[in-house]
């Protein structure tokens, strides 16, 4: 779905799982419910996008995102579809990054 990157895996940077990425993703998880789930991801994503994250970057917590949100028997959340959402979001211009003060957006 993201296209493997063409840089040796030594040179890429680490994923990041703390700070402003990492309050989105908890932010947006509990926001999530079975109806919903694409418009929080796609939420995400954007939020994703804006802290400056690359997209290769934004897959990791997008993965992390689908398997945590709420699933109903018969309507998975795939991490197929997180990703597929991550590249649309990708796929606008980036917006300015969101300010957050005490612990609220």
């Amino acid at each position: 779905i993201i296209g493997k990157r063409d840089e040796p895996e030594a040179s890429k940077p680490p994923v990041r799982v703390e700070g402003l990425e990492g309050y989105f993703v908890e932010k947006y998880i509990r926001e999530a419910r079975i109806g919903n789930r694409n418009e929080s991801a796609f939420n995400l994503a954007l939020q994703l996008r804006d802290c400056g994250l690359t997209i290769y970057q934004a897959a990791s917590h997008m993965v992390k995102f689908a398997g945590r949100v709420p699933q109903a028997q018969n309507a998975r959340y795939t991490e197929r579809e997180a990703l597929l959402t991550l590249k649309s979001a990708y796929s606008r211009p980036k917006r300015e990054p969101a300010e957050v003060q005490n612990g609220q957006s």
